[in-house]
């Protein structure tokens, strides 16, 4: 993980709600209570990074998330998150990445950074996502049991 962003948990219900919000009025719906139950329970992670103006060439101009003033240090939250489950800090339970940053390498960072080793209920279009990731991680034998807490 570089300076520029880090993965961290969301510990701050401003941040929070912000996740929320990106989702859209119908995001995960039905997963609300989930994705509250592990922002209580601090195991909701999201990627932060320090300077926009680099990401912007990044992400091809399209690029926009959050500023939380006096929040992780003048930190920008992207736009995804998370979960893992309570039965295993190893697993994760939901992945989201909005689709203006997706395929930016962010949620392999996150999955990383928390040394995620399985997944539970995948979802059908995310399956090619998930082998790729799965076979990439045993193949780089990657033994991380670490978070970058901010």
């Amino acid at each position: 993980m570089n300076k520029q962003q880090r993965v961290v948990c969301v510990d701050n219900a401003t941040c929070f709600f912000g996740l929320l919000e990106e989702c859209g009025p119908g995001g995960f719906y039905h997963n609300r209570r989930s994705v509250l139950d592990a922002y209580v329970d601090r195991r909701l992670f999201t990627v932060v990074v320090q300077e926009k103006t680099d990401l912007r060439v990044r992400f091809n101009g399209d690029f926009s998330c959050q500023w939380y003033d006096g929040w992780r240090d003048h930190w920008y939250m992207l736009p995804c998150f998370l979960c893992v489950t309570k039965d295993d800090q190893r697993c994760c339970d939901m992945l989201w990445v909005h689709p203006r940053i997706r395929n930016t390498g962010t949620a392999t960072l996150m999955l990383n950074a928390c040394a995620i080793t399985s997944a539970s209920d995948i979802l059908e279009e995310a399956e090619d996502f998930w082998e790729k990731y799965f076979k990439r991680y045993k193949e780089n034998n990657m033994n991380k049991e670490w978070v970058e807490w901010v």
